[in-house]
């Protein structure tokens, strides 16, 4: 007897489409799920023929070598200090820049003057000692002296150059052992123009401004400018008792007069109030003396 399964029955597919819509896929995934394991069973590896030459290994790029250099430049050592400070950097002692006035981490200095910059407890074990000038914007710093000798302090002579404005100054001392220590910096330093050399002129040289005068009387002239400290005034003449005459182009204006004369007196003696006392610059031995 020949037995007919159900598949092979021809009523029986349309049949069964008509209950289950979706039977016709049922073969694809009665073998996909027999097919996948399959694929996913480890091959075994393949293997060459014993004569068969093995293939060829791939070439790994290499990197471009570095030309060789028996005696590489040596890198210039930077003796510059960095403008502002890091917790890196060691600090000792502070700069002494003597100055005509201070104000508010502020100090003026007079143009043209040289003056003794000292460095106040420096590190002992410092084979060069450099003294650097910055401006606040500045990433380097100018070098302006050196001193190679702590026997004695560490200092330097300097000449104050014109418009300074709000710079500051550094010690940089470089030790045995190759380490840097810097000093703490400085007040911001403010500097005005130079005196004309060779040309009698006078400055204040206290912290306080010179007073100019219309006429050469403390009690009753009035006070028609003001020598600020870092400023000069070229001196035309003298007078008995130290009375000095004046031009006031960088003098500055008293409020109590609408227009400031060209010229002015100035009284060089200490003991006279609010007359400040005066530092003489260049050739003021040779003055003509007033007429009175």
């Amino acid at each position: 007897m020949t037995v007919v399964s159900n598949f092979e029955r021809p009523d029986f597919w349309p049949h069964l489409k008509e209950r289950l819509p979706v039977v016709k896929s049922i073969p694809f995934v009665i073998w996909a799920s027999l097919a996948l394991p399959a694929c996913m069973m480890e091959q075994p590896p393949s293997r060459l023929p014993q004569d068969s030459p093995p293939p060829p290994a791939r070439a790994r790029p290499s990197a471009t070598p570095m030309p060789a250099t028996e005696n590489p430049p040596e890198v210039p050592s930077v003796s510059l200090p960095i403008p502002r400070s890091t917790p890196e950097e060691r600090h000792q002692g502070d700069l002494v820049v003597p100055s005509k006035s201070g104000d508010a981490g502020n100090a003026v200095l007079q143009a043209g003057e040289q003056i003794n910059v000292v460095w106040q407890d420096p590190p002992v074990d410092g084979i060069r000692y450099e003294f650097i000038l910055l401006e606040p914007s500045e990433t380097e710093g100018r070098l302006i002296g050196i001193d190679l000798d702590s026997s004695d302090g560490v200092a330097i002579v300097w000449t104050v150059p014109e418009g300074l404005s709000e710079v500051f100054m550094r010690g940089v001392a470089s030790l045995s052992d190759g380490q840097i220590v810097y000093s703490h910096p400085s007040l911001l330093l403010n500097s005005g123009r130079a005196p004309p050399e060779g040309v009698c002129s006078i400055s204040s040289s206290t912290i306080g401004a010179v007073t100019l005068f219309e006429r050469r009387d403390l009690m009753t002239s009035p006070e028609v400018a003001y020598l600020a400290p870092g400023a000069y005034a070229i001196v035309y003449q003298r007078a008995a008792s130290e009375w000095y005459l004046v031009e006031t182009s960088e003098a500055l204006s008293s409020p109590s007069v609408e227009l400031m004369p060209e010229i002015a007196w100035a009284y060089g003696g200490g003991d006279a109030p609010f007359s400040g006392s005066i530092q003489f610059h260049g050739q003021c031995v040779a003055l003509p003396f007033a007429d009175d």
